[in-house]
């Protein structure tokens, strides 16, 4: 980064610089670090005094090169400042070298406060309310004679930006207030039982068979000693209609005799 040397009597001091550093911020800062009063001091080169509203590249100054720091000679006089807000009739008022941006606006047109307002001269803006009270006309390198201020709203969210740029509820959120729902539950599916023959005998407990009276093999190998047993049996299914075991029942009582 380029540097500027302001030298005062013995004591020097470096000021780091760019293209469009203003000469009236060289002089403050070199005056911070030397404990001196920038209302009371220019800058000299060649024993010429620099206009402290023009930057760096403008002054013709070289990087590294040193500059000189002396007492002014005479008395500041107050900055005739015109004052233009786009739409507004110009506004005019006179204030010392020393006065923020921020007290200028402040007199001249009040209201424009509330429109976080960027002040513009000679290309450089100063924008915000912090950096307007820091910038003085002295800042600027306005000492004195007559100058023009353009004053334009800056950028400003309102409340239906500020909605608009929230993100969208997601699907998982449900409205403040509402009753969580529980899933209804699920009813199970109806189980369809085929109906067992059930033969009854009057002896023992009932025997269950498989279903549509197929009865197996096994049914037909009975002894002699059950005979006696199966005749009870049919006579029971006789007695209530089955008329299909009987007949199955006296085919088998054939086998025997």
């Amino acid at each position: 980064m380029p540097t500027l040397f302001v030298s005062f009597g013995d004591s020097k001091a470096k000021v780091n610089v760019t293209p469009n550093t203003s000469l009236a911020t060289v002089l403050e800062s070199a005056c911070s670090q030397m404990s001196l009063s920038a209302v009371e001091h220019i800058l000299q080169s060649n024993k010429k005094d620099l206009d402290l509203s023009l930057t760096f590249r403008l002054a013709g100054l070289q990087p590294n090169s040193t500059v000189q720091l002396v007492p002014r000679r005479k008395a500041l006089k107050p900055v005739e400042v015109l004052l233009q807000r786009e739409g507004r009739d110009r506004v005019s008022g006179k204030f010392l070298p020393v006065t923020s941006l921020w007290d200028v606006i402040l007199d001249l047109d009040a209201e424009a406060l509330n429109l976080n307002p960027v002040v513009s001269f000679s290309g450089r803006k100063v924008e915000g309310e912090e950096p307007l009270k820091q910038s003085s006309l002295l800042s600027l390198g306005l000492l004195e004679g007559q100058v023009l201020l353009r004053l334009q709203p800056g950028n400003r969210l309102d409340a239906a930006a500020v909605a608009a740029s929230a993100p969208p509820p997601t699907a998982t959120e449900e409205p403040e207030g509402a009753e969580a729902t529980e899933p209804s539950p699920t009813e199970p599916e109806p189980v369809s039982h085929k109906p067992e023959t059930v033969i009854f005998h009057p002896s023992t407990r009932p025997v269950t068979s498989p279903p549509d009276d197929d009865l197996g093999d096994d049914f037909f190998a009975l002894g002699k000693e059950d005979y006696i047993a199966m005749q009870t049996s049919l006579k029971f299914a006789q007695r209530f209609g089955d008329g299909g075991m009987a007949r199955g029942a006296f085919d088998m009582k054939a086998q025997f005799q």
